[in-house]
């Protein structure tokens, strides 16, 4: 967290990683509750996009005692390495 220099909740920095955050997270909701499949959302980066926010997550999980902060988001990464491993 200190080395994104938080807090930055009013940051259009926080924005950004807002709005991606819940595009992620909501995808994650649709496949984790059955209300798509993977192969419909299986073209968007997925795990790029988490490698690069989990530190920032996690440091956010932990600040805010938040330990459920984009945990779909993060359902929907384990679930895209699941299925590569397959592949």
């Amino acid at each position: 967290m200190k080395k994104y220099g938080l807090p930055f909740a009013e940051s259009s920095v926080a924005v950004a990683l807002g709005i991606v955050g819940n595009l992620y997270e909501g995808a994650g909701e649709l496949l984790y509750r059955g209300l798509t499949d993977y192969k419909t959302i299986s073209n968007i980066p997925t795990s790029t996009m988490w490698e690069k926010m989990k530190p920032i997550v996690e440091g956010a999980r932990k600040q805010y005692n938040f330990p459920s902060l984009w945990n779909k988001f993060e359902y929907l990464h384990n679930e895209s390495k699941k299925r590569e491993q397959r592949h």
